[in-house]
């Protein structure tokens, strides 16, 4: 009977021990350090994602005119643009929706390898400081008189709440809009992995009629591009000015959080800036 109670107590002990002790309690607190660290540290991939694609070139302009002695001041800090591109820019009479007349021009632009511009300009004589409204900001294109050089890339109203000129003006203003053929394009794109395949599904509105757009996905964000990823099929605009495009790319097993941004091209002949040029991105971000 005292070997039955022993075998009884054996067999009740023994599975206290391996739960509270041994290699198999070890293995318990490495697995909630695990899920600790999972917490800290969250997945760097994705496998669904999505970008909503905006107008592009973007950035901001600041305004500082000086009553001393009459200087404009104008510091640029625009992205978006063809790498190594250079754009004539003016500021002109009248509103980005309507047009008008140059009132100075600011010379040529030059764009970095990225495409971004951050150059200061100083007119001189500017008497009667900065008008309330009345003045548009314009970067064009390219140097030329056809309708595509003369696309308007950056187009931004310039108005200003204190026109007193006694004392120092100063204006910000962000560009979100450009002017001309496809320059009001809106879009959006969904990717999805499947079978290790990267499944890319964009529609865009606002293009010229049955223009055509190359699409690339780029390493970096819109705002810091770096070497393109992966290239599109280009996207045929219908009359209405909309298309759809749907590809996939082989060996692809997961999408790179904050890491990789959409964009769209203003035509197919990439050896000239007039074409070369981004209209539209988006940055890659979770699907929501």
């Amino acid at each position: 009977m005292s070997r039955v109670r022993a075998l009884v107590l054996l067999l009740i002990l023994v599975p206290l021990v391996v739960a509270c002790g041994g290699s198999d309690g070890a293995h318990g607190v490495s697995q909630a350090g695990s899920a600790a660290n999972d917490l800290r540290d969250p997945p760097a991939t994705l496998k669904r994602a999505f970008a909503k694609l905006t107008h592009t070139p973007a950035g901001g302009v600041t305004l500082t005119w000086t009553p001393s002695d009459h200087t404009l001041a104008i510091a640029l800090d625009l992205y978006g643009f063809a790498s190594n591109s250079t754009h004539p820019a003016q500021i002109h009479s009248g509103r980005c929706e309507t047009g008008g007349p140059v009132q100075y021009d600011l010379g040529t632009l030059a764009a970095d390898g990225q495409g971004r511009i951050t150059q200061r300009i100083t007119p001189p004589d500017v008497s009667a400081g900065i008008p309330a409204q009345g003045w548009y900001l314009v970067v064009q294109n390219a140097a030329g008189d056809d309708a595509y050089t003369q696309i308007a890339l950056a187009c931004v109203n310039l108005d200003n709440a204190d026109t007193n000129t006694s004392h120092q003006q100063a204006i910000h203003a962000t560009v979100t809009s450009g002017s001309g053929p496809s320059m009001s394009v809106t879009g959006e794109a969904t990717f999805e992995i499947e079978d290790r395949k990267l499944v890319v599904v964009a529609t865009l509105a606002r293009l010229e009629p049955f223009s055509t757009h190359p699409l690339y996905i780029n390493i970096g964000d819109c705002a810091h591009l770096g070497a393109s990823a992966f290239s599109f099929y280009p996207a045929q605009a219908d009359s209405s000015g909309r298309a759809k495009i749907k590809q996939s790319f082989a060996g692809v097993s997961a999408i790179p959080a904050a890491a990789w941004s959409l964009m769209v091209l203003r035509g197919v002949h990439l050896q000239s800036q007039i074409d070369a040029a981004p209209i539209a991105c988006g940055n890659i971000s979770p699907a929501p």
